[in-house]
């Protein structure tokens, strides 16, 4: 099978979401188990941009999220229907309870989308998740954790189909715990899991 990697060229010396030209998304694909690789270059503008995810619908699309930093009710993303060769024009995907940090998984044929709600308006620290049909247009979302101070919810899933038949998505996130020692210190801990199925 083949191998596919999103890289963020940003370097994050001055800020994390690019703010200058080099700082582009580039995909490489190895067909020979990670011997060799081609390069493609992603046209996502790179100004305000941070973050990435990537995922195959079952027609053999393969749809790249990146996250804008400038509006965070719109994600940004290309669709590929050549297997990562060529991609279209950056496109928009609208997020009601916007989106930070986009990680995308199936599960049942369904694409869930889940992370930190955006920073704008209130939303700092809370956790969102949302369901598509075909991974670009999403549902009004839920909130499952609301305005948790300081802001964390940093995810990641994993699919896996368990000996009962039924597939399960495992999403582990991060959460805050105050420290105590310094008035305002807080850390970080990557231990929170939630199991989703579909019913």
């Amino acid at each position: 099978g083949a191998i596919y990697v999103l890289q963020h060229l940003n370097d994050a010396k001055e800020f994390f979401l690019g703010n200058k030209p080099e700082h582009e998304y580039r995909l490489f694909k190895s067909v020979d188990n990670g011997k060799t690789y081609t390069e493609t270059v992603l046209p996502f503008e790179s100004f305000g941009r941070g973050y990435g995810n990537m995922i195959f619908r079952e027609d053999g699309a393969l749809i790249v999220y990146v996250y804008n930093g400038r509006d965070e009710q719109n994600m940004d993303y290309v669709i590929s229907y050549d297997g990562g060769k060529t991609f279209s024009a950056p496109q928009q995907s609208f997020v009601k309870n916007k989106i930070r940090n986009p990680q995308v998984g199936v599960l049942d044929g369904q694409f869930i989308l889940h992370g930190r709600a955006g920073e704008s308006e209130g939303g700092k620290g809370s956790f969102v998740i949302y369901t598509s049909c075909d991974g670009i247009e999403w549902d009004e979302g839920t909130v499952l954790v609301k305005n948790l101070r300081p802001a964390c919810f940093y995810s990641s899933n994993l699919t896996v189909k368990l000996p009962d038949g039924k597939e399960r998505m495992l999403v582990k996130y991060s959460e805050n715990y105050h420290v105590g020692v310094v008035e305002g210190e807080w850390g970080q801990v990557n231990s929170m899991l939630m199991l989703i199925e579909s019913v």
